[in-house]
């Protein structure tokens, strides 16, 4: 593995870690809330590639719902077919017994990322991600091509980045405040986020070492906590957004989260395990509800509970105490699930190309006698 690509790896972990954090240790959460899912929108903004899709809007976009659709599709399946398991196990006491035709229903809707299924709810932020790179890569694709109506090639550049900006600012300013279908309008509002990420990528450049400092890191970070006990919080899920505050901290906590990944990166060990975290992101967003919950349940039957109460919590019983136990769960369950089934998926790959080439190599000798 590249030393980039861990680099990269490992921030995601960071963010995935997150998310979990914040969903097991929710007394601490909003200070997580702050970051953790603008950082993805960052990241993916990031590996937008101007210079490969210039001319290929659509593969691109075709790109993003091949990566995206299919895993979000098979979790949400996955979680849907395993829905009256968890009824029956009482891992959520609000949920009911569903019909085979209420499933293949529920199955049909996630086709178009509409989930039923409180525990694949963690994944409602896939369609906001993949509609804020589309948008990104649609604008800079229409202004480079308005760009050429003038002359002069460094005016032409200024011109197509002044449009791009402006065009992000003020989507993201006629969002603020709505409430969309999908909670798409955060796709415009992180937008300058994303932008941000492209300058970066076309005009900087990336290097860890030259441009993520310890005496950069640490205002951020004591800026993002002066604002929090302030008050000022952040959750998109729940399209709170707190005007440009939420820039603020969300550029705050990407510039730490990207200096922690630096600083994580030079110990072998420690890095790999954050960069395969990273690596297998998209299943710990989408098992990590079942994982907690599934853990949470056998903690209550051993300690024999029987408060309804303290049962029903979303998403665990005792996160004051266990927190630390629910966010590994909540972490590597799924990070072994997903190898797993990498594994199998792989060792079906090769057993068919396999037996399709004997079944040729058989032909070919039917053929020649």
């Amino acid at each position: 593995m590249k030393e980039r690509s861990l680099f990269w790896d490992i921030l995601k972990g960071i963010g995935v870690i997150s998310v979990v954090f914040g969903h097991c240790c929710p007394q601490y959460a909003y200070y997580v809330y702050s970051y953790h899912l603008a950082l993805f929108f960052f990241v993916s903004a990031f590996f937008y590639s101007e210079k490969k899709y210039r001319n290929n809007l659509f593969g691109y976009v075709g790109n993003l719902f091949k990566n995206n659709w299919v895993k979000y599709v098979f979790y949400s399946v996955l979680l849907i077919l395993f829905h009256n398991f968890i009824v029956w196990k009482c891992l959520d006491v609000s949920a009911v017994y569903i019909s085979f035709k209420e499933i293949i229903e529920n199955i049909l809707l996630s086709f178009i990322f509409v989930g039923r299924e409180r525990f694949a709810g963690a994944m409602w932020f896939v369609l906001p991600n993949m509609l804020a790179c589309g948008f990104l890569a649609g604008i800079v694709t229409l202004f480079d091509r308005v760009s050429l109506f003038i002359t002069g090639r460094e005016k032409r550049k200024l011109i197509k980045n002044i449009l791009i900006v402006l065009f992000a600012c003020v989507a993201a300013v006629v969002c603020f405040g709505t409430k969309l279908m999908f909670n798409i309008q955060l796709s415009f509002i992180v937008l300058p986020l994303c932008v941000s990420a492209y300058f970066i990528r076309q005009y900087i450049g990336f290097k860890p070492d030259k441009y993520l400092k310890w005496y950069i890191a640490l205002p951020f970070a004591a800026l993002s906590y002066v604002l929090l006990e302030k008050g000022v919080r952040v959750e998109l899920s729940q399209n709170i957004v707190p005007g440009i505050w939420f820039y603020i901290l969300s550029f705050s906590g990407i510039y730490v989260c990207m200096y922690l990944s630096k600083l994580i990166s030079r110990n072998k060990v420690i890095g790999k395990l954050f960069a395969f975290c990273g690596e297998k992101s998209f299943s710990v967003m989408a098992l990590h509800f079942f994982a907690i919950k599934f853990f949470d349940r056998i903690v209550n039957f051993v300690i024999g509970e029987k408060n309804p109460q303290i049962i029903g919590r979303w998403v665990c019983s005792y996160p004051e105490k266990l927190w630390p136990a629910y966010l590994i769960v909540g972490t590597v369950a799924p990070v072994i699930f997903a190898y797993l089934i990498n594994k199998f998926r792989v060792y079906v790959c090769n057993r068919i190309e396999k037996n399709l080439s004997a079944a040729s190599t058989n032909q070919q000798m039917n053929d020649f006698s």
